[in-house]
């Protein structure tokens, strides 16, 4: 009865890290399917897609917050945006990406707009800007951009 009460112990654990590594390794630089994952991680509904020329926009709400991820037409996470009243949880969006994140955010500048700070790391750019009422920002991979798509859609 033990062996049985620890064997089932013990695989609810493994089970719990498989289902939290693939939460962390789901996002940007992940493939679409990810998106589902954050969505879940993040505790948000759907709120429609978008397709586009080259890539298509995956659009979910946290309560206020409105978070879109922008995947390209090979299926990968390139960029996310998002505009609410807070900041979404980045170590959730960023993935993998979160740790040069955090490193280059120690170089970071703040810009002359009020409240906008930039951070460009290895693999990664980050940009948050705007007011306690509407708070904004993307990030994206340079590395993942499809051709003739430029930083600036990315909102």
């Amino acid at each position: 009865m033990k062996f049985r009460q620890k064997f089932c112990a013990n695989l609810l654990v493994v089970l719990a890290s498989i289902f939290y590594t693939t939460l962390a390794q789901a996002t940007l630089g992940g493939d679409s399917a990810s998106v589902r994952a954050d969505e879940q991680a993040l505790v948000a509904s759907d709120a429609g897609t978008v397709i586009l020329n080259q890539y298509s926009i995956q659009t979910f709400l946290v309560g206020t917050l409105v978070v879109k991820e922008f995947i390209s037409l090979d299926g990968k996470v390139f960029a996310i945006a998002w505009e609410g009243r807070r900041h979404p949880s980045l170590k959730v969006l960023l993935g993998s990406y979160f740790a040069d994140f955090q490193k280059s955010r120690v170089k970071s500048k703040k810009l002359h707009t009020r409240g906008a700070h930039s951070v460009k790391g290895a693999q990664i750019v980050l940009e948050t800007w705007g007011n306690m009422r509407k708070l904004q920002g993307h990030a994206y991979l340079p590395s993942l951009l499809p051709q003739n798509v430029g930083a600036d859609e990315i909102k």
